[in-house]
């Protein structure tokens, strides 16, 4: 059995952390981005100020909950932690969440040009009416869809730095 040493401890440790510090910033920039808020119970919501409506926000039959709550259990049977930087279907959804609520968009292909998950590419988007778009270039799958947010809602180039940031292998 291979011995592990302190050094490949203290390097595993410092990979979980930079995971776990990215996915808040990435949760962060989607509920600004998105526009999305944590309503009194944890929930993720989009509330339309413009015609008063809240829309929960769900993924597989499951309400999405911050996890970035202290003291806040999530009920893993009908609840989700919202992490889209870890959860590349999740940030999927979200993608197509924005199209159709914000954009009215149909989609008719969605699709990463990577062979493997987390590896270098870009998502690319073909619309019913017949317009393609390619996102920019991302190693983890999940900010290659929030990446297409960001293009869509016309971003500055320096709002596509903290993406790029976030960005490990």
């Amino acid at each position: 059995m291979p011995r592990i040493t302190k050094k490949q401890i203290r390097e595993e440790e410092e990979n979980e952390y930079a995971l776990n510090r990215n996915a808040r910033i990435c949760i962060g920039l989607v509920m600004q981005k998105m526009e999305l808020e944590i309503n009194n119970e944890g929930n993720i919501i989009r509330n339309d100020d413009e015609c008063g409506e809240i829309t929960a926000i769900t993924f597989d039959g499951k309400a999405c909950v911050s996890s970035l709550l202290p003291n806040r259990e999530i009920d893993m049977e009908r609840e989700l932690p919202f992490d889209p930087y870890n959860n590349v279907k999740l940030a999927a959804s979200l993608l197509t969440f924005y199209l159709s609520e914000y954009l009215g968009k149909e989609i008719l292909f969605m699709g990463v040009t990577n062979k493997k998950l987390n590896e270098e590419g870009k998502l690319i988007l073909k619309f019913a009416d017949g317009q393609t778009i390619e996102g920019n270039i991302y190693d983890r799958d999940s900010l290659k869809y929030i990446d297409m947010v960001y293009m869509l809602e016309g971003s500055a180039p320096p709002e596509y730095t903290a993406l790029k940031e976030i960005d490990l292998k």
